[in-house]
Parts: structure tokens; sequence; C-alpha cells
């Protein structure tokens, strides 16, 4: 984890188009928290051919 941030928690939801999302209404919020989280994979298989 790198850069984290905690403080007090915001949220709300954009209006989009055939979505019910924004509609809802936040009751409460908790503590926000901001992360920043990487990771390498170095075993991958390549899969190939017609049941890949």
């Amino acid at each position: 984890m790198a850069e984290v941030w905690t403080g007090s928690g915001d949220l709300g939801f954009f209006a989009a188009p055939h979505e019910e999302l924004a509609d809802l209404k936040v009751a409460r919020t908790g503590a926000g928290f901001r992360g920043a989280l990487s990771y390498t994979v170095t075993d991958l298989k390549i899969l190939t051919g017609p049941d890949a």
C-alpha cells in the first residue's frame, strides 16, 4: 500500500442513462479511505489454440 489517506467519508452517485443508482439516498457514511496498490505477476501461462 502506498499514499494511504483517511478522513471523513462522502458518497454520492451520479445520474447515468438506464441506471437507478442516483435515486438511492445515502443514509450515513463512516470514515473514508483511499490508497494505491499494485502487484506483479511473473508466472503467466499463455493459452493458444481453439480451446484457449
